[in-house]
C-alpha cells in the first residue's frame, strides 16, 4: 500500500495526475435513436421485408443455462405460436416476428453469451406491440425472456433498420398514437421492477 502511494505522489509531481476535488459532472442520456421512415421502397420491402432488427445480447452463468434451455424447449415455440397462429395469423398484418435467442458455445465470464432478435417490418411494428402485449400470455414469456437480459448488469441491445430508412436528423417523423401506445407498452413489459 506504501508503494503505491509512493507512485501517486510521484505522478503528481511530474504533473502526471492532478488531485481534484470538482464534482463529477454526470451525463444523461435518453435512450434517443434516429428516426426511421416508415415507407421503404416496394421492391426493396418485397426483397426484404425485414426492415429492422432489435437484438438483446446478454449472458447467462453456466449454472442457469440448463434452466434458461429448458424455458426454451418448453416456452420458445408457444411465443412463436402466439404471435404467428393466434395474434396474427395473417402474415401481411404480422409487423413483429421472433426470430430466437442463440448462444455462444463458449464463455469468456463464466457466462454462455446469448443473443434474442426480434425482427420488424411493415409499416409500424412499434404498434403492434400494444396488441401483442395485451395477451397476458405472451407478456408473461415476454417478461421471462426479458428478465434474462435484465440480469446481466453487461447487457446491451441495439435496433438496426436498412439504411435506406434512415431519416435525416431535421426530417422529424410524426409518431401517431397507435406507434405511442405501443411504444408505452413495450417499455411498461420491459420494466421488471
Amino acid at each position: 500500500m506504501a508503494d503505491e502511494r509512493e507512485r501517486l505522489r510521484r505522478a503528481v509531481r511530474r504533473g502526471n495526475a492532478v488531485p481534484t476535488t470538482n464534482i463529477l459532472e454526470t451525463e444523461v442520456r435518453s435512450q434517443g435513436a434516429p428516426n426511421f421512415k416508415s415507407d421503404a421502397d416496394p421492391e426493396l420491402e418485397k426483397a426484404l421485408p425485414t426492415v429492422a432488427f432489435w437484438e438483446w445480447n446478454y449472458g447467462v452463468p453456466q449454472s442457469d443455462t440448463e434452466d434458461f434451455i429448458d424455458f426454451l424447449q418448453d416456452d420458445e415455440i408457444t411465443i412463436i405460436k402466439l404471435i404467428c397462429e393466434e395474434l396474427f395469423p395473417d402474415p401481411q398484418l404480422r409487423q413483429i416476428e421472433y426470430r430466437g435467442t442463440f448462444i455462444s458455445a463458449t464463455s469468456e465470464r463464466g457466462w454462455y453469451e446469448c443473443r434474442t432478435v426480434w425482427a420488424y417490418r411493415g409499416t409500424n411494428p412499434i404498434a403492434q406491440w400494444y396488441d401483442l402485449l395485451a395477451n397476458d400470455d405472451f407478456k408473461r414469456l415476454f417478461r421471462k425472456l426479458r428478465r434474462r437480459f435484465a440480469n446481466d448488469p453487461g447487457s446491451t441491445e441495439r435496433l438496426m433498420a436498412l439504411l435506406q430508412l434512415y431519416t435525416y436528423p431535421d426530417d422529424f417523423v410524426d409518431e401517431d398514437e397507435q406507434t405511442a401506445a405501443g411504444q408505452r407498452a413495450l417499455m411498461d413489459a420491459c420494466d421488471l421492477d
